[in-house]
């Protein structure tokens, strides 16, 4: 474990938020099954929280299209518009 400035325990691995995770998903770079630990990772960062983050965070993993589901409704939730354009998705 490794600690930032703030004296907080990280695991050192890169957490993207939620409209960078959608860029990922959508490039193949983040895998379905993914998306629950990613979701439980912004709770516990304290990056967001909706009800749609806390379903996908305990979801089953082996669940793809609810996964999916999931992901599209908590990006709506949070009012989060990831990039379409593939000039903008460079940007990520």
């Amino acid at each position: 474990m490794l600690c930032d400035d703030a004296g907080m325990q990280n695991d050192g691995r890169v957490l993207p938020n939620l409209a960078e995770t959608v860029v990922l998903h959508r490039l193949g770079l983040i895998r379905t099954d993914e998306l629950p630990m990613f979701a439980a990772r912004w709770l516990a960062a304290d990056v967001i929280d909706t009800e749609s983050i806390r379903l996908l965070a305990g979801h089953d993993s082996h669940d793809p299209w609810e996964l999916e589901r999931l992901l599209v409704e908590a990006t709506n939730e949070a009012g989060v518009t990831p990039p379409t354009n593939p000039d903008r998705k460079s940007v990520v």
